[in-house]
């Protein structure tokens, strides 16, 4: 879900107030969308950003750890895909019938 980003930038938001992030002012009443193609190939989360690596979750103990703050393949906030909780574990199945 990282490498094969299904939609590349998220839907439109608008913000609330007045903010700063990244650096930027970002005024109130702005639209904004999240770029989860550049948010998933990141450089500075992602190590070998273009190497499909499955081992980078999981802990030692063998259970996934804590979700990168880069890693959204079901977007962010109140409006998050309503799929996410039929998809992920539909993908479970998907993967353990290929294998």
């Amino acid at each position: 879900m990282r490498l094969g980003t299904v939609v590349p930038v998220g839907l439109p938001h608008s913000t609330m107030c007045d903010t700063r992030v990244g650096g930027y002012d970002v005024p109130k009443d702005i639209v904004v969308m999240i770029n989860h193609w550049a948010l998933h190939r990141d450089p500075n989360y992602w190590k070998d950003v273009e190497k499909f690596d499955p081992t980078r979750f999981p802990e030692e103990n063998g259970k996934l750890g804590m979700k990168s703050e880069s890693w959204l393949p079901f977007s962010a906030g109140r409006r998050v895909c309503l799929g996410e909780v039929v998809a992920k574990p539909e993908l479970h199945l998907i993967f353990a019938t290929i294998m």
